[in-house]
């Protein structure tokens, strides 16, 4: 296998990066902070219980990886800088003691998210008590690592800047208002449908034939 070269390494840094800002996203836009949101969070509840855990553990196991100091391997910041302070004649007059100082910055709480990985996410220690990271500082950490790599994308790529806050980040909450609707709106849907097709001249029957009954079964329910 072909080593990566410094342009496929910082794709890989960017899609790490991706994966973690729409994981937190998702994450928080199912957070139990509206009566909406319980509502739908306790009526499907077998799909959200594991859905919000897997969010979580991906969103660090992603920041895990970006900030990994030690593997060779690892889509990492620091490979990256192994690169760049590599004989590298384009290399020159980038600030990678600037970027080290801004991950420094942020190492408490990056020290903390990698704990949880290691011993909640990625792999699962019976005794562990990994502390607790809080909201605002998962955000803190997560716009420092995207100014760090927008640093070094502009640097490698003059002119060019990519965003983390993507369209896809407003699919959850159009999500939850759909469910909403649904777990709104259906009960009555079902309940109007199969009183207008009463036969009005014998209520034990309906005005179009079985086999679309059983259709429409399909659709809104069965009658109550």
């Amino acid at each position: 296998m072909q080593p990566l070269n410094f342009q496929d390494l910082l794709e890989r840094v960017r899609i790490e990066l991706l994966y973690a800002r729409l994981s937190f996203s998702t994450w928080l836009d199912l957070w139990p902070e509206s009566e909406d949101i319980v509502t739908m969070l306790n009526a499907y509840k077998g799909f959200f219980a594991i859905s919000r855990a897997a969010l979580i553990d991906h969103c660090f196991i992603k920041i895990g990886n970006v900030t990994d100091s030690k593997h060779k391997k690892a889509p990492s910041f620091y490979n990256l800088f192994q690169m760049l302070e590599n004989p590298n004649p384009n290399a020159d007059g980038f600030d990678i003691e600037g970027c080290r100082q801004k991950l420094k910055a942020q190492r408490e709480v990056e020290r903390k998210v990698r704990r949880y990985r290691d011993k909640k996410a990625a792999h699962s220690e019976i005794n562990a008590t990994p502390e607790p990271v809080h909201i605002e500082e998962m955000r803190t950490l997560l716009d420092n690592l995207e100014m760090v790599f927008h640093d070094i994308y502009s640097f490698a790529n003059p002119g060019e800047r990519f965003s983390f806050k993507i369209l896809e980040n407003a699919d959850t909450s159009h999500l939850m208002k759909a469910l909403r609707t649904h777990w709104d709106v259906v009960p009555k849907a079902e309940v109007v449908a199969w009183v207008a097709l009463k036969n009005g001249s014998d209520p034990d029957t309906y005005l179009i034939p079985s086999k679309e009954i059983e259709q429409l079964m399909d659709v809104v329910g069965r009658p109550h």
